[in-house]
């Protein structure tokens, strides 16, 4: 500390001036000194003048004290709550700081400092003053502290299937996550696994800790849905036998499905596929139908169900007739004539009984496949039998009939097509009927002129019966007959899609062909399903076939089906989306089309521009159309904007952006500072702007020493938000007042045109 004493005196002057420390020896003063002993000290002065009067030491106002502190205070911080033991906080920590000075004393302690935003690594600096002025900072730091509790979430390992379902365990992993103090590991809930069945299982509730100590809400899982037990089939006939167990047509075996209970008592997952029904036509007996597989829809399968005991025979059975008499010259005698009738069956089930009459008496039954039947011979005359067999599944067959004249029994007839008719009983070509016939062993011998001779079936007809004879030697007539169907007619088919095409003879998606049969005589078997074409392409066709009951077949083709399901493809030429342009230099806009199957339509490709200013500038909106000749609509859309010709600011501004060579324009503070600008087009022509531009707040910036050199203007200053037009200078003007605005700085002055653009310059103010 330097000491300076000053002295006067107004006549003799100052002879000596002294001083002393703490009341110590007296110490002659001879100019300015340097004090620096540490502690309160008090410094005495007085002065003698060339008189020899002596100033009173004593009086008030000669002495000073002086107090000086070289020793900082000190500081210590502290922290409450403590960290844990992962160095971690979930409540706000307060820090305090404890100050001491053992000299001047404490003169300022900050106050303690409540931390309560979350961070790592935060710290709280604190600082003590002491009287004299002395300072120490401590800084109390690596403060973490997470308020936000971790977040925890399960899912399962494994996807379910395409309908939502799972049939096994599933496991659930839990996945934990927190963004600043991290996961505690030891607080991560170990996978679970979800055993058992039924719908909307689940895992949880499961909770996570971070490492600050904060605990997560409790998570759950659910939503699983586990069946683990495939679908039951059930399949029967859809008819019963007849009594005997036995059945004279097609067999149809219906399939049926069911989906278990789960084990929650809810409904199964569901039958996603059950097995179509089983045809059985051919004969035998114990046949049995196996059904394809049955699923559900968690994927559980169940192996096919048997139906077995079925047992069928479509055909009739046949009877021979034979006489058994005392015979005299190929003529019975006696009392009574024997008939005996034998029967066998085509099919597998066996002949159940015979029915028979004498001479048109009433009919009998004999069980089993043969009877003797006694015909009266009282006189002479003739006497017949007739007959018919019937199976165990119920098919009789045509009635047959033997003649005697008392001792004879007429002959057997029997008959074969050429060729044979098929499963229905149809024949599709022309047909020889074939009659034989064969006498029992003790009759007089067939006449072989007398069999029918064969007849030709060759006209359609839906049945036409055909009767054929044989005479025995001894006259007797044995009967025959078989009914004929006969078509050989194709059936009818036709072909046509669902929809018509457009006039262009285009489809724009999937095309349906239904097809028509028809068949007057034996009826339509087989007619074709529907058929869909799906794939895009020129002239595609269906061909199907019509079957009738008599194996007849006809083909129909339905062609030149044109499917074209995609859109064309459009070019933009000339502005492209995002394009920034100048007035009086934009690109037209126009378009080009393509489409590789149907073709684009006569129309083209076609652009519509919207949107703008009256003069030409500001955002302008294009969509692009095409159209092919399937009707497909395809269209491309995009912005550009349209923007003037902007040079730069005027003099006397010097816009470095847009001007070389020159710098800064620096403005007298408190002057006017004419702000131009001109607004073109391409070719340079000024143009007006739509609406009046906008004026930008001046915007202070660093401070500037640059001198002057601009003129000082006192135009009137304008205090609007627009740019004025000056029609003379063709250009736009602000004076702006700088009027109050601090001086040395650089400013930013610019404008905002209706073209969306904004420009700006720096000018300094000195």
């Amino acid at each position: 500390m330097k000491v300076t004493l000053k002295a006067g005196d107004g006549l003799s002057g100052i002879d000596q001036t002294y001083y002393s420390v703490d009341g110590g020896d007296p110490q002659a003063y001879s100019g300015a000194f340097d004090f620096d002993s540490k502690g309160i000290h008090e410094i005495t002065f007085w002065s003698i003048d060339k008189a020899g009067n002596l100033e009173d030491k004593t009086a008030p106002g000669h002495s000073v004290t002086l107090k000086i502190d070289g020793i900082p205070p000190t500081i210590k911080g502290s922290r409450l709550p403590a960290a844990n033991g992962f160095g971690w906080n979930n409540t706000p920590v307060t820090v305090t700081f404890d100050c001491s000075d053992a000299e001047s004393g404490v003169a300022g302690c900050t106050d303690p400092a409540t931390l309560s935003n979350e961070g790592a690594g935060q710290s709280a600096l604190g600082t003590a003053v002491d009287n004299a002025g002395n300072t120490s900072d401590t800084t109390v730091d690596d403060i973490n502290i997470d308020l936000t509790p971790p977040s925890l979430s399960g899912a399962a390992t494994t996807a379910p299937n395409s309908a939502g379902w799972y049939r096994d365990d599933v496991t659930v992993q839990w996945s934990a996550s927190d963004a600043l103090s991290g996961v505690d590991p030891d607080t991560v809930p170990a996978d679970s696994v979800i055993t058992g069945e039924g719908r909307n299982l689940g895992a949880g509730p499961a909770t996570v800790s971070d490492k600050a100590g904060n605990s997560s809400g409790p998570a759950s899982v659910t939503g699983i849905d586990i069946d683990r037990a495939g679908p039951q089939i059930t399949g029967a006939p859809a008819t019963s036998p007849n009594a005997d167990g036995w059945y004279s047509k097609d067999v149809v075996i219906k399939f049926s499905c069911a989906d278990p209970k789960l084990a929650d008592g809810s409904d199964g997952s569901g039958v996603a596929t059950c097995p179509s029904d089983k045809v059985l036509s051919d004969d035998g007996a114990d046949q049995s139908a196996t059904s394809a597989p049955a699923a559900d829809y968690a994927g559980n399968t169940t192996p096919g169900k048997t139906v077995g005991g079925i047992n069928i025979d479509g055909h009739s059975p046949q009877t021979t007739a034979n006489n058994i008499c005392i015979a005299n010259n190929g003529w019975c005698t006696g009392s009574t004539a024997t008939v005996a009738l034998t029967a066998t069956d085509v099919g597998p089930s066996g002949v159940k009984e015979i029915h028979y009459s004498v001479n048109g008496g009433p009919e009998q039954v004999a069980t089993g496949a043969s009877v003797n039947v006694n015909v009266s011979l009282n006189g002479s005359g003739e006497a017949t039998v007739s007959y018919y067999a019937v199976d165990k599944a119920g098919n009789a067959e045509t009635p047959g009939e033997s003649a005697l004249n008392y001792d004879n029994i007429a002959p057997m007839v029997t008959h074969t097509l050429n060729p044979a008719a098929n499963a229905a009983d149809w024949n599709n070509a022309d047909t020889t009927v074939h009659f034989s016939a064969k006498d029992d062993d003790l009759g007089s011998g067939v006449g072989a002129s007398t069999i029918t001779p064969d007849t030709l079936v060759d006209q359609e007809t839906a049945g036409k019966l055909v009767a054929g004879e044989a005479f025995d030697f001894a006259g007797n007539r044995g009967t025959d007959s078989v009914t004929v169907k006969l078509d050989k007619t194709p059936p009818t088919i036709g072909g046509a899609t669902t929809a018509s095409p457009n006039v262009n003879g285009w489809y724009a998606g999937p095309v349906t062909v239904h097809f028509t049969c028809g068949d007057t005589l034996s009826h339509v078997a087989v007619c074709p399903d529907d058929v869909t074409l799906t794939s895009n392409g020129a002239n595609q066709s269906v061909t199907r076939t019509a079957i009738d009951y008599a194996d007849n077949h006809q083909a129909a083709t339905v062609a030149g089906i044109n499917i074209d399901a995609n859109a064309p493809s459009i070019n933009v030429n000339g502005v492209a989306d995002g394009g920034i342009y100048t007035l009086g230099s934009v690109p037209g806009a126009s378009c080009t089309a393509t489409d590789s199957l149907s073709g684009v339509n006569a129309s083209g490709c076609s652009v519509k521009v919207t949107g703008g200013l009256a003069n030409g500038v500001g955002t302008f909106s294009y969509t692009a159309t095409a159209t092919d000749k399937a009707g497909n609509t395809a269209s491309v859309s995009g912005t550009y904007r349209v923007i003037y010709r902007f040079d730069g600011f005027l003099q006397p501004i010097n816009d470095t952006a847009h001007q070389v060579g020159v710098s800064t324009s620096i403005f007298k503070a408190g002057s006017t500072v004419p702000v131009k600008f001109q607004l073109k087009r391409a070719d340079g022509a000024v143009v007006q702007a739509n609406s009046a531009p906008l004026w930008q707040v001046p915007v202070k910036g660093s401070a500037t020493t640059a001198p002057l050199d601009e003129s000082a203007y006192s135009d009137s200053a304008d205090s609007g938000s627009t740019f004025r037009w000056d029609s003379s200078g063709q250009q736009y003007i602000y004076n702006w007042g700088t009027g109050g605005q601090p001086k040395n700085y650089y400013y930013r002055v610019g404008v905002k045109l209706d073209d969306g653009q904004m420009y700006f310059v720096n000018v300094g103010l000195r």
